[in-house]
């Protein structure tokens, strides 16, 4: 009896003890799972509009306006070090518009028409705003295949810059004795030169994408390797989600020196990222929606903080 006893007790501490450790293991999980949810939040990457593979038909096409909104919490230097700096906001009004001009050629705009930037001045504690035009991009993209179900596209394109490239004001680092971190730069001051691939595939519901290409730039800026990989798919009967993941990546080939700045508008500025874009056919071929970005790796040289962007979007 007593071996009996024991030995039920022994077992029920036994499962006792698998359900605690159980529990600790699913804990930690969770743990892990926001933590890393809350670093993609943290890391902030600039908005880029990136056409897919696909050529609308002859006048055809797509227009879209969005706000794109960062909070900046800190920021991350070239080795991957975050330093406090104080309070920044971005807040900038851009439009795209892309059209089919011919069969297997089309052509596409990207104008950012306003951007704000307010950073908190060191010692006084104000914040600063700074105001600009952004810097406009044009290409063309041309079909090399079209058969049924996959696109294979080149595209070239440029974009000008309007913004000054020169710094604004300084950042410092928020913690005693509060050193000079950087400056802010509200534009990067170069021509941008691009040669991009896409490819792409589509079933009844869901796409997927993707595109590597090179950006030359002038001034003696690094060259930059830019890919993404990207779905989307059919939520609802009008609901629409698209993920995107991209690569801003520079080679080191320039002689420029690097910038420290929290817009990321600079030389040797690089990211991997995420997207996430829902959006609600609120209308025959009129879209609202909202794009939640964040970095994943490799993140250096611009403020990290969440990416908001609402916007509206029309095909013709």
């Amino acid at each position: 009896m007593i071996k009996s006893i024991y030995t039920n007790t022994s077992r029920w501490q036994d499962r006792h003890t698998k359900r605690e450790t159980g529990c600790i293991q699913l804990n930690l999980l969770k743990k892990r799972i926001l933590q890393t949810i809350f670093i993609f939040l943290m890391c902030s990457m600039p908005s880029a509009v990136i056409a897919g593979a696909w050529i609308p038909k002859p006048a055809n096409g797509y227009a879209k306006i969005w706000l794109k909104w960062l909070p900046g919490l800190d920021y991350l230097d070239g080795q991957g070090n975050l330093i406090p700096y104080g309070q920044y906001h971005e807040l900038f009004l851009n439009g795209y518009v892309e059209v089919g001009l011919l069969p297997s050629l089309g052509a596409w705009i990207h104008f950012p028409m306003l951007r704000n930037f307010w950073l908190e001045d060191h010692p006084s504690g104000s914040m600063k705003h700074h105001i600009t035009i952004g810097d406009p991009a044009i290409g063309l993209r041309w079909g090399l295949v079209e058969k049924q179900r996959i696109r294979i596209s080149v595209e070239l394109g440029g974009r000008m810059p309007l913004a000054s490239g020169e710094p604004v004001q300084k950042i410092f680092n928020k913690n005693s004795p509060n050193k000079q971190i950087g400056n802010l730069r509200i534009g990067r001051g170069v021509w941008e030169l691009q040669g991009s691939i896409l490819l792409g595939y589509t079933w009844d519901w869901i796409y997927i994408g993707m595109s590597v290409g090179y950006i030359f730039m002038s001034n003696q800026f690094d060259g930059v390797i830019n890919w993404t990989t990207e779905t989307g798919f059919q939520l609802r009967k009008l609901w629409h989600m698209r993920i995107r993941i991209t690569g801003w990546h520079p080679l080191g080939n320039g002689n420029a020196a690097y910038h420290d700045t929290v817009s990321g508008l600079g030389n040797g500025t690089g990211y991997a990222g995420f997207s996430l874009e829902v959006d609600y056919n609120f209308l025959p071929k009129w879209f609202v929606g909202v794009c939640i970005e964040g970095g994943l790796f490799r993140v250096r040289r611009q403020t990290t903080g969440p990416v908001i962007s609402p916007y509206v979007a029309f095909q013709f």
